[in-house]
Formats: structure tokens, C-alpha cells, sequence
């Protein structure tokens, strides 16, 4: 016992060491119930997150079907687009060739030799142009190889023998072409 002090300052000094140990039991208390405070705060938070990255997932994958969705249904019409086309080719080769007759090395006019060359058109292909990526190798190899055909057929000037022409004409059709657009 102390004697300096009298009254409550010595009861605290006599039972200093019983109270600071409950003042730290009370704070070992409060740190505890902090902490799980903290750890409920943080469940409900990752939880909160999960849910969120779910409904997110859930769009991006509606999202992803709509696109595909999309993609087939363009791939398609331009696959329809190309099929159309390339009968209209087809009859426009076919009238071309109707318009001339006579031995391969027969004269053909400039004027008619020109008409010929420019009645062959390119239906939908500035449509298709626009689609070729969508289409497969195989598909858009062909199709850029017949636009060129036609291209070179069309820029030809001048009069021509019956032979060159219907040469170039049947160039424009190969078998072997339209049968891998087909």
C-alpha cells in the first residue's frame, strides 16, 4: 500500500494492474468485434461483386449470341446475294455471246465489240464488297477473281475477232470458278 495517496487515488493505485488488465480485455473486445465487422463488410461486399460480375457475364454472353445471330443472318443474304448475282452473271454472258456469231477469226466492230464487253454487269457486287470478309475463303477468292474477269473484259476497247471475245467471254465463266462459287 501506498500512503501518499488517500481516498479513490489509492484505491486505483492498489488495483491499477486489475484495471488496466479489464481495460484491455474491453479493447482485445472492441478490436475483435471490429474485425468482424470489417470481415462481414467485406463478404457482403465481394458477394455485392460476384453478383455484378454474374448479371455482367449474363449480357455479354446474350450480347455474344445477338452478334452471332447477326453474323449468320448477314452471311446469308450476302451467300444469297452471291448466288443471285452470279445467275444474273450467268444470263448476261449468255446473252453476250448470243449477239455474235461466226468463225473465230470473224470481225467484230468497235461499237459492237464495246457493247458486247459492257452488257456483262456486276449485280450486287458493291454489296458483296462490302460482305466479302464475311464470306469464306473459298466463297470470296472466286468472287474477287470473277469481279476482275469482268473488270479486264470491260476495259478492253477496239474491235475484236469473234474468237478473242468469245475467249474472254468464257474466261469470265470458268467451270472451275463458278462451280466454287456455287
Amino acid at each position: 500500500m501506498c500512503a501518499d495517496y488517500t481516498g479513490a487515488w489509492n484505491l486505483l493505485y492498489d488495483w491499477q494492474t486489475l484495471l488496466a488488465g479489464g481495460a484491455a480485455v474491453f479493447g482485445g473486445w472492441l478490436a475483435y468485434r471490429a474485425g468482424v465487422r470489417q470481415a462481414n463488410e467485406t463478404q457482403n461486399a465481394a458477394r455485392l461483386q460476384i453478383e455484378a460480375m454474374a448479371k455482367q457475364s449474363a449480357i455479354l454472353t446474350r450480347q455474344n449470341e445477338e452478334l452471332r445471330r447477326t453474323l449468320a443472318r448477314e452471311t446469308l443474304i450476302a451467300a444469297r446475294m452471291l448466288d443471285a448475282s452470279m445467275e444474273v452473271v450467268a444470263g448476261d454472258i449468255q446473252t453476250a455471246r448470243s449477239r455474235f456469231s461466226g468463225p473465230a477469226d470473224g470481225h467484230i466492230d468497235e461499237p459492237r465489240a464495246n457493247q458486247i464487253r459492257h452488257s456483262v454487269g456486276k449485280p450486287g457486287f458493291a454489296y458483296l464488297w462490302e460482305k466479302v470478309g464475311m464470306l469464306d475463303r473459298e466463297i470470296a477468292v472466286p468472287f474477287l477473281e470473277l469481279e476482275a474477269s469482268i473488270d479486264r473484259l470491260r476495259a478492253q476497247e477496239g474491235a475484236t475477232f469473234v474468237g478473242g471475245l468469245t475467249d474472254k467471254l468464257e474466261n469470265s465463266q470458268r467451270r472451275d470458278l463458278w462451280d466454287e462459287l456455287a
